[in-house]
């Protein structure tokens, strides 16, 4: 939390563009919880606040389809995930590989932006070589 404050805070510093969407999954055990999310959301001043349905058990097919990627993925040029543990990945479709390309405990943004691993994805040619982006269908 104390991260995305600070985020929030540099957004308003700077004037950036920037939009910060606060997302949940929307699951069965975390119902009573999505209401208090929201509204924290909107104090610490997202820019909004969405909710997910679980798509879990598509995205397990994934290994299923045996489809190698054969395009440049979109979403590495656009965003970029913060976990609350302050790992980068970059995509929030797939949960079960390790995708995690960076650390901000450790590493900037810049490096991790323009670094090698994120050079991987946005590569047609390389982004086979990544677990999990080579068999993504979307």
């Amino acid at each position: 939390m104390s991260n995305l404050v600070k985020i929030i805070s540099l957004k308003k510093k700077h004037k950036s563009k920037l939009i910060i969407e606060w997302q949940m999954l929307n699951l069965p055990w975390n119902l009573a919880e999505q209401k208090l999310a929201k509204e924290i959301a909107n104090q610490i001043e997202c820019n909004t606040f969405r909710l997910i349905k679980e798509a879990n058990s598509q995205r397990l097919n994934y290994k299923k389809t045996n489809t190698i990627r054969k395009t440049n993925c979109l979403l590495p040029y656009l965003i970029l995930i913060v976990t609350a543990y302050n790992k980068v990945r970059p995509c929030y479709k797939i949960y079960n590989e390790p995708m995690v390309i960076g650390d901000l405990n450790n590493t900037s943004y810049e490096e991790i932006w323009n670094g090698d691993e994120i050079y991987r994805i946005r590569n047609k040619r390389k982004i086979q070589q990544r677990d999990g982006c080579k068999t993504c269908i979307e």
